[in-house]
């Protein structure tokens, strides 16, 4: 069985749910008060694609969405192999918002092909009968499209497609990575056969 570790972010404005989608991914638990994030927190979870022969070892840090800890950011998502984006389904603003994350992933992460998805959270609160809903699913549907990016809506209350959405990254992630190691690879043949070409013995 192949093995990988990846370091998983979770981005977005304070307040959206971030904590409690990974508190409910990992320990499959659920807390109503609202938790602020101090700096960032990190867990871990073990994922196993049986159809690939594969487990990956998520890595997932919990990024605080305050501008106090803008400073850190660079330094958190240095190295992610993957990024979830959260808005607030009920809360219009955070999802103006979603672009700048978007932007932090690009710039801080060390490569603008970093896999991400979009996530719109608290979708027990949009039932009928809470009627709290400001994002449609057609305006994120609609952004993740021009991002070229999946697009979930969850509720770490109720679990909804927060497996998914996980499951969905890491494959993402594993293609990303499996796309760049053809590339490598694709790189080392053209470099032997010039190499080859140009008489360069190999090193002893």
């Amino acid at each position: 069985m192949m093995r990988f570790v990846f370091k998983i972010c979770l981005l977005g404005p304070p307040g959206v749910g971030k904590t409690s989608l990974v508190l409910r991914y990992v320990k499959n638990y659920f807390k109503n008060d609202y938790l602020t994030t101090l700096g960032a927190d990190f867990l871990i979870k073990e994922l196993v694609l049986e159809q690939f022969d594969t487990k990956i070892k998520l890595c997932i840090w919990d990024i605080g969405g305050q501008s106090r800890w803008e400073t850190l950011r660079p330094v958190y998502l240095q190295g992610a192999d993957g990024a979830i984006v959260v808005c607030d389904l009920t809360k219009k603003s955070t999802f103006r918002q979603l672009p700048r994350w978007v932007m932090d992933l690009e710039t801080y992460a060390g490569d603008d092909l970093t896999p991400f998805v979009l996530v719109g959270n608290k979708l027990d609160l949009c039932k009928e009968e809470f009627e709290l809903r400001e994002v449609k699913t057609a305006e994120l549907s609609e952004y993740g499209k021009e991002q070229g990016k999946y697009v979930f809506e969850t509720s770490a209350k109720t679990g909804s497609g927060i497996n998914d959405m996980f499951t969905r990254l890491a494959l993402e992630v594993l293609k990303e990575k499996a796309q760049k190691e053809k590339m490598r690879r694709q790189l080392q043949d053209k470099l032997a056969g010039i190499m080859d070409d140009l008489n360069i013995p190999d090193a002893e």
